[in-house]
């Protein structure tokens, strides 16, 4: 094949590399030695990140090779065993986030993160959570023309995607914690106006213990004239433990650089596959606690019944 392509002229080539996408050229890339060399040396691989991430654009000192970046940061993550992690050590100070929303596959949101937090212990003891958009951030705004309120969370699973590059402002080593598509889309209950969009992935900490990096977008419809979309509020980094809870700053650091040491390689569908069988343990481990302290409760009842019972035998028979 590079003897057929050798013939071809190196302008044409690289027009035609020029055209792709960043998995089709990564493909393209693997089947040749003279298409990789030609992607590298046309920087097509610089055009095509800061194209799919202009969240990174203040960041290009820190990358030194975009082909290197792109593979670590495109793909999604798996929970990998402990044998094949490889954590980074991470500090609040030196960890860099870039995120992107999208919506139909356009940026409608794009953000860098730099922490000036230090390692202090209130941050290291307090609720991990990292806040992007703030309130001197303008609010994204997605319309739907022609739009009803019961079709929106369908519209926004289908449209919405995400991007959260984790980096490590060491080692340069970089992850997506997002799934790209959203995991679940959902109105809250309490009103029926806001909507919730989960993107994220479950990572193995200490090769064991699995945690979940949500990304949370929170958004609020409305309705103008003949035009409903929503107004996005919120987008949240937390990372949740089984059962429920929120680690705290500590063991959210420590997930991270677990899910910098992970490996790279699941789709869309694996990684929802393995949020899916996350939350069903989790929805199983909550019943059985659920069931343990309703048998407890039964037991002190019946304790308390019988100890009456024997106070009154022993009273009545005197």
């Amino acid at each position: 094949m590079s003897s057929s392509l050798s013939t071809l002229p190196p302008d044409l080539i690289g027009q035609i590399l020029s055209r792709l996408d960043g998995p089709s050229l990564a493909s393209a890339s693997a089947s040749s030695s003279l298409l990789h060399s030609t992607a590298l040396s046309l920087s097509l691989w610089k055009n095509i990140s800061l194209s799919l991430w202009p969240s990174i654009a203040p960041l290009q000192p820190l990358i030194s090779s975009y082909h290197s970046f792109f593979s670590s940061s495109f793909p999604l993550l798996s929970p990998s065993p402990s044998s094949s992690i490889s954590p980074v050590p991470l500090s609040p100070s030196e960890t860099i986030a870039a995120v992107d929303l999208f919506h139909n596959t356009k940026p409608i949101f794009s953000k860098t993160l730099t922490s000036s937090t230090p390692d202090s212990p209130w941050f290291l003891n307090s609720p991990f959570s990292i806040q992007a958009l703030d309130s001197t951030d303008p609010q994204p705004v997605i319309e739907f023309s022609g739009h009803l309120f019961g079709e929106i969370c369908r519209d926004l699973e289908d449209s919405l995607g995400l991007s959260w590059i984790l980096i490590d402002g060491v080692t340069k080593k970089s992850a997506n914690l997002s799934s790209w598509k959203p995991l679940v889309v959902s109105r809250q209950w309490f009103s029926e106006g806001e909507f919730i969009a989960r993107f994220g992935c479950v990572v193995l900490r200490d090769g064991v213990k699995a945690s979940l990096c949500c990304v949370v977008v929170r958004m609020e419809s409305f309705l103008e004239r003949e035009k409903v979309g929503v107004k996005v509020k919120e987008v949240s980094l937390q990372v949740e433990e089984m059962g429920g809870g929120c680690l705290n700053g500590r063991e959210g650091l420590e997930v991270l650089g677990a899910a910098l040491g992970s490996e790279r390689k699941s789709g869309f569908k694996e990684v929802k596959r393995v949020y899916e069988d996350f939350v069903r343990l989790e929805r199983e481990m909550k019943e059985k606690k659920v069931r343990t302290e309703v048998r407890v409760d039964m037991g002190c009842v019946m304790s308390g019944i019988l100890a009456f019972a024997i106070f009154w035998v022993f009273l009545f028979s005197r």
